[in-house]
């Protein structure tokens, strides 16, 4: 039977359509530059926060089977 991957983000810009990965802000030059010092702003945020354990940038890698056809799932997520 084939596996379909399916990356993370390709995962969460499916399910999410508003917010951060919105792609209507993917027009934009600055966008990247932005979202890069946005997302660093919010690990050091969770970085200093002793209330829970944050880890960045965790590999995740899961295999699931619906209705019949094989799905791995895998990439970098923050959380």
């Amino acid at each position: 039977m084939a596996t379909t991957r399916i990356g993370v983000r390709e995962l969460v810009e499916f399910t999410v359509r508003s917010g951060d990965l919105n792609p209507v802000t993917q027009s934009s030059n600055n966008t990247a530059m932005m979202g890069s010092r946005i997302h660093r702003r919010i690990q050091d945020a969770h970085a200093d926060n002793s209330d829970y354990e944050y880890e960045s940038e965790v590999y995740l890698k899961r295999d699931e089977t619906i209705a019949d056809v094989e799905y791995t799932i895998d990439g970098r997520a923050d959380g």
